[in-house]
C-alpha cells in the first residue's frame, strides 16, 4: 500500500503536524540548556503527572554542578507536514 501523504482523515489543504510535548531544562549559573521529551522521563522515575517542581529539585547541570536550573514545558513540532505547503 502506498502512502499519498493525504491521510482521509484530514480534509484536503489541512496541514497536520506531530507534536510533542518536550522539558527544556537552563541552567541558571554557566547558561547550559537542554531538553528532553517529556515521555521519556519515565525512564528516570517519574510519573506521567510529575510536577516541574519535582524534576527541578532533583536537577544538577553536568556541565558546572550547579543546581540552580530552571525548567519550563513547550510543544516541538516533529517531522514534515502531511500535505506540502503552498
Amino acid at each position: 500500500m502506498e502512502r499519498t501523504g493525504q491521510p482521509s482523515d484530514v480534509p484536503t489543504g489541512k496541514r497536520r503536524r506531530f507534536e510533542t510535548t518536550r522539558i527544556a531544562i537552563d541552567c541558571l549559573k554557566c547558561g547550559h540548556s537542554t531538553s528532553v521529551a517529556e515521555e521519556k522521563l519515565a525512564y528516570f522515575g517519574l510519573d506521567p503527572n510529575f510536577s516541574l517542581v519535582t524534576l527541578t529539585k532533583r536537577l544538577v547541570c553536568k556541565r558546572c554542578g550547579s543546581k540552580s536550573v530552571q525548567t519550563f514545558r513547550y510543544q516541538q513540532e516533529d517531522g514534515p507536514t502531511l500535505v506540502p505547503r503552498d
